[in-house]
Parts: C-alpha cells; sequence; structure tokens
C-alpha cells in the first residue's frame, strides 16, 4: 500500500470543521412554532410567494421549486418540493440569496446536479440558507439557529447577519415566517461522513461499509402531530421526521445476538460530528483492497464454533453433552473484524490525544499540515506463518 494511495486528509475549514454543529446522526427535522419576533401581522403572502414574486429572487426561486424534500440521502419524498416546504403552514426563516450571488458556472453546476444528484443541492444549497423558526432581525444579541441541513450557524440580530454575510434586504414578513435577502451564498463544508458519501466513486467500498451500517426510521416521537385518521384512529402527521442512526458510531457496532454473545468494537467516535476536530485518512478503493489482501492471513478463525455460553457449566468438558445440547454457530466475524480494524486507526481524534508520554499538551491541526506522516505500513512486515 503506498503513501499516495492511501493519504487523503480532512481538516479544518475543508471537512472536519471545528464548530458547534448539531450532528446528522440524530438529526432533529420537526419545527417548532418558535420566534425570536412576531410574525408579521399584516403579511398576505408565504415565504414561497414572496420569494416567487421577486425578480431578485428567480435562480433561487427555479432551484427551490427543483429540489426534493429528502427523508434521507436516497429518499425523496415523490411530488414534494420546497416550493411546497415554504408555502405550507411550517414556520420558517429563509436566508435567500439573490441572483448576483450565482455565476453562470454556479448555475450549470446546480442544474447539473439537480438532474444526478439532487440531495446534494438540498445540502449544499437548499438547506443551507433555510432555518426553521422565526428569527426576525431586530433588537441586540447573537443566535446560535440550525439551517435544515443540519448544520449551525450565527445570526447577528443587530447586525442584520448570518454568519458574516450582511442581510441587504431583511426582515420581509410572510404568513409563515421572514424572509431575508444576501447577496452571496452562505459558506458549506461537509462533515466526514458527508465527504465520504459525496464521493462515493472514488472511495466505493468505505461507502459501502459505512451505508451498510445506516439504518433510517421514522422517529415519531419528533414528529408534528396534525390529529388522527377518523377511519383507523391512528396519527396524522404534518411533519414527518426520519431519523439516521450509523452503528459504527457507538462503542460497540454490532449488538450480541442469537448467534454470538460477543459485541463488536465501533469507532467510539460519530464521523459526523462537528464539535469535534478529526483527521482521517481515507483509503482508496486500491489500498482497501490491498491492505485486506495484507490482513486476511492474520485473522485464523474457526470455520464454526460452539456457543459456550448456552451451555451448563456441568457439561463443559463433556463433547458429546456439548453437541447433544446446542447447534453450531457458523464464523461471520472475521471479515467484520477485519474492516473495523482497517478503517478505525484511521479516524483520529485531535484534541484528545496526547502527542507522546514525554511531551506535554495534545495534537493540533497545525502538527498534521506540518509534518507529514510517516509510511502507515512497514512493507518489510509479513504474517506469522499459520501451522
Amino acid at each position: 500500500m503506498t503513501q499516495k494511495s492511501i493519504k487523503r486528509f480532512i481538516y479544518a475549514g475543508v471537512l472536519g470543521v471545528a464548530v458547534m454543529v448539531a450532528p446528522l446522526s440524530c438529526k432533529d427535522d420537526h419545527f417548532d412554532i418558535q420566534d425570536n419576533g412576531q410574525l408579521g401581522a399584516n403579511a398576505t403572502l408565504t415565504l414561497w410567494q414572496q420569494i416567487q414574486s421577486n425578480p431578485q429572487l428567480s435562480t433561487f426561486a427555479n432551484i427551490l421549486a427543483r429540489t426534493p424534500y429528502f427523508k434521507d440521502e436516497k429518499h425523496p419524498i415523490a411530488g414534494y418540493t420546497f416550493r411546497e416546504v415554504l408555502n405550507s403552514n411550517q414556520i420558517m426563516t429563509v436566508f435567500a440569496p439573490t441572483n448576483d450571488a450565482f455565476t453562470l458556472d454556479d448555475i450549470r453546476y446546480y442544474d447539473s446536479l439537480l438532474n444526478v444528484r439532487p440531495y446534494y443541492v438540498f445540502l449544499r444549497l437548499v438547506g443551507n440558507h433555510i432555518a426553521r423558526n422565526n428569527y426576525v432581525a431586530t433588537g441586540t444579541g447573537v443566535d446560535n439557529i440550525i439551517m435544515v441541513n443540519g448544520k449551525k450557524a450565527t445570526f447577528d440580530r443587530a447586525q442584520h447577519k448570518l454568519k458574516e454575510l450582511t442581510f441587504i434586504q431583511s426582515n420581509i414578513p410572510a404568513t409563515n415566517g421572514t424572509l431575508h435577502l444576501i447577496d452571496q451564498q452562505s459558506p458549506f463544508a461537509y462533515n466526514i461522513y458527508e465527504y465520504i458519501r459525496a464521493h462515493d466513486i472514488e472511495y466505493r467500498y468505505l461507502n459501502a461499509w459505512l451505508e451498510a451500517h445506516d439504518t433510517v426510521f421514522f422517529n415519531a416521537s419528533a414528529s408534528a402531530e396534525a390529529g388522527a385518521n377518523p377511519e383507523t384512529g391512528e396519527p396524522v402527521y404534518v411533519d414527518s421526521v426520519y431519523t439516521r442512526y450509523n452503528s459504527l458510531y457507538g462503542y460497540n457496532y454490532q449488538p450480541a445476538s442469537q448467534d454470538w454473545e460477543m459485541y463488536h468494537k465501533g469507532f467510539s467516535e460519530s464521523l459526523e460530528s462537528e464539535d469535534s476536530l478529526y483527521i482521517m485518512i481515507l483509503p482508496s478503493d486500491a489500498a482497501w483492497e490491498s491492505a485486506q489482501e495484507k490482513m486476511t492471513p492474520w485473522y485464523v478463525y474457526g470455520p464454526k464454533y460452539f456457543d459456550m455460553t448456552k451451555i451448563d457449566d456441568m457439561v463443559k468438558d463433556d463433547n458429546a453433552a456439548k453437541k447433544a445440547m446446542i447447534r453450531e454457530v457458523p464464523d461471520t466475524l472475521w471479515k467484520d473484524a477485519i474492516t473495523m480494524d482497517l478503517a478505525s486507526p484511521l479516524l483520529f481524534n485531535i484534541r484528545v490525544q496526547p502527542r507522546s508520554p514525554i511531551q506535554t499538551g495534545v495534537w493540533t491541526l497545525e502538527d498534521f499540515i506540518a509534518k507529514p506522516l510517516q509510511k502507515m505500513l512497514d512493507p518489510t512486515c509479513s504474517p506469522r506463518p499459520i501451522s
């Protein structure tokens, strides 16, 4: 495995962003009707109607009307775009980029992306400019707000700013929220999970492994009920929240089952946590294959096992009694063990790692940028002979 094939750094300002951001793995997409200002009492237009009727926002309006609302990355809600979202009774604040915020290349890029990977238009652009709840630029103070893509941003009420972007027009009232205009696109940065998923062609094996441990489920407790179905009595939801959880993030990523009492060790870190600072080395497909080939001879497991935890102590030394009492369990552990042992050392939490036993303090991002990593694997190392 060469350094070139395996080294790919993710660092602050690009991917592993050191800002306080709600992790997407437990993203809560429901809306609570909260205000830092009253909804416009005299408003007659929805947010969508305000945007659609403003000629300065024609580019953004076109993108909104074509961007689906997603349960998760692979599950858009059919026939439901952000035109419908912003025309509904959901309370939101839109920080709308004007036409001046888009170059011709931007427009071509988003148009192309909408045709092939619309989720990333939501993630990078649409969801990065809309927040649930109503935020009016009045009074003083700075609020930390969560955008609908899960990213956090600062909202300066006194200075009329989102992050460092000053509004060119503020506090346009709507029946379902408030509209602010900005003449630049709000900066976006991937977290590590998002970067890997966005580059699924380059990192096919890593992507497939992460995706296999994703679970998406309907989160009834976080969804907003709008009464009950009169025929069935089942709840009707005006806003359905789907939560994605990746089991690799836990200390144990695969729970004990009827076959295996043993837990499998996980990352113990979330690739989506943006309140930490990570370095991760992303293995290319070639590096992944090479590493698995080198590691496989070291992982010598039996083809099947007896589950000793289900045997009475009195018969543990009696093979005939053991076989009569329990079934044999085929081995399914070695591939999982290789994959986790391959990937977990590639993730490094900078803020909690001591430099060395004789040094003080912890590693910083600058240490990794200034000093290239040494060769990761010793090519002269070979597995022990199997007897």
